[in-house]
């Protein structure tokens, strides 16, 4: 997908005239729709590979079944045609006030209440499902990360309690992470919807907390928020069930995945978060300590 295809779709679908479009996403092809600098609209390709026609279809019947809800982007065009969703455009803000309890209430009791598209998923997500078959279809970086998370026994032990343990009976995002969260000044957005089906609890709040830990730990675009929040997320994680830390190693393995796809070599992204996970796995959160004293 290129800038001057997505500006011609966006003049032509958009009812304001586009100025410019801005790559949101290269992997996933989302684009941000602008008119005189002012965002105006997102669109969203579901293209052959990550984000493939099913997802488009899953994603579109589940914001138009929920649509009431007010942590959901509303979907302003909808083309099966060019399989293109365009949303609304809902800006993050820096002094957002709403934190990392506030979103683990979102978690814990709104999304499972949502209603569920007929052809949502329900087998296992993410890194359990590449876990066994993702050397296949993975480049040179990911299964070198891969490999290297399946040479650790603590890593093997918590993928296999989650694996054996997996019965779904909870709607779930199946991706949920700060980076697919908008942070407005007293209520958050869910976005990306593609991965919602049937799983576990937990899945999606340990997908939550260990974002939250890698934003801060790596300074990444959230950390500032990420560091104010460290203190909530050591009182959860200190509390936590072992299959919600099972699942916090879990997604911690899936982003460092994550972090190595298009690259040759490992990432130092990645070597940082499959650290992180081994803390975990120790259940040491003196560097979530260290983190919370360095954001006073």
């Amino acid at each position: 997908m290129d800038s001057l295809k997505a500006f011609h779709d966006a003049k032509e679908l958009c009812q304001v005239a586009p100025t410019e479009v801005l790559r949101l996403n290269g992997a996933n092809s989302v684009w941000l729709v602008v008119r005189n600098e002012e965002p105006v609209a997102v669109m969203k390709y579901f293209e052959s590979g990550l984000h493939s026609h099913s997802h488009f279809e899953i994603e579109l019947e589940f914001l138009k079944i929920n649509s009431k809800k007010t942590f959901l982007p509303e979907v302003l065009i909808e083309d099966s045609h060019r399989k293109l969703l365009v949303l609304e455009y809902f800006k993050n803000t820096e002094d957002s006030r709403v934190d990392l309890s506030d979103l683990v209430a979102l978690i814990r009791e709104e999304i499972p209440s949502l209603r569920l598209p007929k052809s949502a998923h329900n087998g296992p997500v993410g890194i359990l499902s590449w876990w066994e078959d993702g050397l296949k279809n993975f480049g040179t970086g990911e299964r070198i990360v891969l490999e290297i998370a399946r040479s650790q026994q603590d890593f093997r032990d918590a993928i296999e309690h989650l694996k054996s343990s997996w019965s779904p009976d909870v709607l779930i995002h199946g991706d949920l992470k700060l980076q697919n969260l908008m942070l407005g000044a007293d209520s958050p957005l869910v976005i990306d919807w593609e991965s919602v089906g049937l799983g576990v609890r937990g899945w999606d709040e340990a997908g939550l907390l260990q974002s939250v830990l890698v934003e801060a730990a790596l300074e990444k675009n959230m950390a500032s928020w990420a560091k104010q929040n460290i203190p909530i997320l050591i009182d959860h994680v200190e509390t936590a069930s072992p299959q919600i830390k099972d699942a916090l190693v879990a997604r911690l393995i899936q982003t460092a995945i994550e972090y190595a796809q298009s690259s040759e070599a490992v990432p130092s992204d990645s070597v940082d978060v499959l650290q992180i996970a081994k803390y975990v796995c120790e259940n040491n959160w003196h560097f979530l300590e260290e983190m919370s004293n360095g954001s006073r």
